[in-house]
């Protein structure tokens, strides 16, 4: 399991979260900026540090970073060889979220092209469930497909000369599907925070860790207009 923190740790205090989930040796933390990443270290976080959003390439030009990135464009591939050598990097592929990724149709000349720049080390495969939380025929339908799509981007990474370590496509709403293969890890979400994905198809034995509470100030009896 691999927590996530993005978008201030889903409301809940990137700076109150951070320590905790750094106590647990998860094998990384995912972040989905630059700024969120900065933010970890400056707090000396040792859990290392996956940024899966996007990133200008411009800012990895500054100094020697410790992170490892989530890549689906070849201009960021270039930059991270020439100015981060030896970091390491997610492939990320688009199994039909249709955000960020590398379709699959397109991967393997990605691959070919990551194969001929240096300093990269592939050490993991990636994409994002889009709908997986759902209980319905054609949402089940599409998340099996996904999965198919995986294993096929798989097989080419590893045609490639790749072996990435870390495989994982499942974010919370997979959590319920009992899903195993080829993955080696799921990217906790809001799960991590006690709230179900979908309460359809329940995680068992987790409660939300922050409650809002507030308090009446005034009530009023109004005539009717």
């Amino acid at each position: 399991m691999a927590p996530v923190l993005k978008s201030n740790a889903y409301g809940h205090g990137l700076d109150q979260v951070a320590p905790l989930f750094d106590s647990y040796k998860a094998p990384f933390l995912v972040v989905d900026s630059l700024y969120e990443a900065y933010e970890l270290q400056k707090k000396a976080i040792k859990t290392p540090l996956l940024i899966m959003g996007y990133t200008h390439p411009d800012n990895f030009k500054v100094k020697r970073l410790p992170f490892s990135y989530a890549v689906w464009d070849l201009e960021m591939v270039e930059v991270l060889s020439r100015y981060q050598k030896g970091c390491n990097i997610h492939l990320f592929v688009d199994t039909g979220m249709n955000r960020e990724g590398i379709r699959i149709e397109e991967l393997e000349a990605f691959l070919s092209k990551i194969r001929s720049i240096p300093g990269l080390n592939v050490d993991g495969l990636c994409s994002h469930f889009a709908d997986a939380s759902s209980v319905s025929n054609v949402s089940r339908a599409f998340t099996a497909k996904q999965l198919v799509l995986f294993e096929d981007a798989l097989r080419l990474v590893r045609a490639a000369g790749f072996d990435p370590l870390w495989r994982h496509i499942s974010a919370s709403g997979g959590i319920p599907q009992d899903i195993h293969h080829p993955f080696t890890l799921i990217r906790g979400g809001i799960a991590c925070y006690g709230i179900q994905p979908d309460p359809r198809k329940a995680i068992h034995a987790i409660s939300p860790v922050m409650r809002f509470v507030s308090t009446l100030v005034s009530v009023k009896m109004i005539k009717k207009r």
